[in-house]
């Protein structure tokens, strides 16, 4: 049976929908599975390590607290409480997200699974303000990912992923992982299953500031640095890697 550890950063207070979101499906996760609540608020972690207290009833829960601004640093926290001789997978999950728990476990139980090093599903868009939601599916091959990364709808065998880091930043940090856990070449499969619902249009959403978007600049420096150890037959992978990072963040940050 495969064990997994959820790593779950919550810098804010939940509140109305998003609260209700995430009481609701962490209350549907099981002694098997080990959820990481890593407190990093400018709010105060005390009132928001209360409100977790209070509200998540996960039976196998851990909470740590940290003073570092940025969700990069937050999950390497989270990594660090995984123990990968009691865990099989990792996953990342925002607070203000939906993890579709039964459809992970019954994935990561079925036969044959445990020979692959990344699973990648499928997953939902759901509008906040609408409430609309949109299916989102797999985009197959390694290089058409970062067109869609989405990288909270991957599972990472812990063994790879506690053994890998995110850069100190609040946007790209999900670029620079992936493309650090690529350089592992990894064993990857993907599925139809839909694990995830990524709430889109969220007001607190890191996106939507434009004071972290000058840390693209320091992602892709990091990327390049990556790509300048890396060589072989690897190296055109990751020239196009990037090269479709610079296209992507272009498109979708450009102001």
């Amino acid at each position: 049976m495969g064990r997994l550890a959820i790593i779950l950063p919550i810098h804010l207070i939940p509140e109305g929908d998003v609260a209700l979101s995430l009481i609701n499906w962490t209350n549907t996760l099981d002694e098997e599975s080990k959820l990481i609540v890593v407190i990093d608020s400018f709010q105060g972690n005390l009132q928001i390590r209360k409100w977790v207290q209070r509200n998540i009833s996960s039976p196998n829960k851990t909470i740590i607290e940290v003073n570092v601004g940025n969700p990069g640093e937050t999950r390497n926290a989270g990594l660090k409480e995984v123990d990968s001789t009691e865990y099989d997978w990792v996953m990342f999950v925002d607070y203000d997200d939906i993890l579709v728990y039964e459809d992970v476990k019954q994935l990561i139980n079925s036969r044959n699974v445990d020979t692959y090093d990344l699973l990648i599903c499928e997953y939902e868009v759901f509008k906040h303000k609408t409430g609309e939601i949109e299916k989102r599916k797999v985009k197959l091959g390694v290089a058409s990912l970062v067109l869609e990364l989405a990288f909270w709808r991957i599972i990472y065998k812990a063994k790879i992923a506690t053994n890998t880091f995110f850069p100190s930043l609040s946007m790209g940090e999900d670029q620079v992982f992936f493309s650090r856990i690529l350089s592992l070449n990894p064993k990857i499969a993907f599925f139809p299953n839909i694990i995830y619902r990524y709430r889109k249009g969220h007001i607190y959403q890191l996106t939507k500031k434009k004071s972290v978007r000058s840390e693209l600049n320091g992602a892709l420096n990091m990327l390049l640095e990556d790509l300048k150890v890396t060589g072989g037959r690897r190296l055109l992978r990751f020239l196009l890697f990037i090269r479709q990072v610079l296209t992507y963040l272009k498109k979708r940050f450009s102001y």
